[in-house]
């Protein structure tokens, strides 16, 4: 009998010591996705402002709607940055550095981080050009190896399709292929192969994802099921859903909140759900998370 049970054990590949339940989250284990629209940029701020302020030159590629700007329009042509007399120049200017300072820290609690958005190319870089003053935008992502993914360009991968991920909604899809590219599921080399193979190697998965929109959490959960499976114990899903619409100030604070409990929020061990009306709901949730967290 005691032969047969060490047969059994052997039978198991041998894992690195890192794999083993019970030991913290290493960063290199964490995936951190955010939203750019309402989640970084202040887009529904900034079209509201535009409308005001030129009401006959909208801010190009604010529209209202999950598909802000629909793949297959013509170019805008690209407008000029904010004068500094523009409504709220320096508030924007305060909160492009707080954009700065929450990519950096997601990068210093995550092995990898991403932007997905379901805007048309180039909409992240130039929207931050134009109305995140002071915020090199390009130069940031390069430097932090932070990938955009704009997730319309995305077709579903063959992993995601094994694993029976599709949804009834179509930006769901489209965001749930960008992040399953940005996570390597689509295995080309072998579509065949489970999803949790491939990443049985790699120890822990920690997923994170931030946004405005039921459709980031849905997305996140989608991919997170693929991975996840017959992981229960080395496996974990974290939401973050902002508020709808919020004022310049209101993203600001969210932004703030975040900040200053995101290292927590993304090494517990545990699936999370957070889902806000207000920047006070949102920075009561999250440092309730840091008092709970061991």
């Amino acid at each position: 009998e005691d032969e047969a049970m060490l047969a059994g054990l052997l039978s198991f590949p041998l894992q690195e010591e890192v794999s083993t339940p019970g030991r913290a989250l290493t960063a290199a284990e964490t995936h951190i996705i955010f939203d750019w629209d309402d989640t970084l940029c202040p887009s529904s701020f900034i079209a509201d402002v535009m409308r005001m302020y030129a009401p006959k030159s909208a801010a190009p590629g604010l529209v209202k709607g999950p598909l802000r700007s629909r793949r297959g329009m013509p170019r805008r042509p690209p407008t000029p940055s904010l004068p500094k007399d523009f409504p709220c120049y320096a508030a924007l200017e305060r909160h492009a550095g707080l954009v700065e300072r929450l990519l950096r820290a997601a990068r210093e609690h995550a092995g990898r981080v991403a932007i997905v958005t379901l805007a048309e190319r180039p909409w992240v870089f130039e929207s931050a050009e134009q109305y995140l003053p002071g915020l090199n935008l390009a130069d940031l992502l390069e430097e932090l190896q932070i990938p955009v993914y704009y997730a319309q360009e995305h077709t579903q991968t063959a992993s995601l399709k094994l694993a029976g991920v599709q949804h009834k909604d179509e930006c769901i899809n489209f965001k749930s292929n960008a992040m399953a590219e940005f996570l390597q599921l689509n295995d080309s080399s072998n579509s065949t192969r489970s999803l949790s193979g491939i990443l049985n190697r790699d120890g822990y998965f920690n997923l994170l994802s931030v946004g405005d929109s039921y459709i980031e959490q849905e997305a996140a959960r989608a991919t997170y099921k693929a991975v996840a499976t017959d992981r229960d114990n080395l496996s974990w899903c974290k939401t973050v859903k902002l508020m709808v619409d919020p004022s310049l100030k209101q993203l600001s604070d969210e932004l703030e909140s975040l900040l200053q409990n995101l290292g927590t929020v993304s090494s517990q061990q545990e699936d999370i759900d957070v889902e806000v009306l207000t920047p006070e709901d949102l920075k009561q949730q999250l440092e309730k998370l840091s008092v709970s967290s061991p």
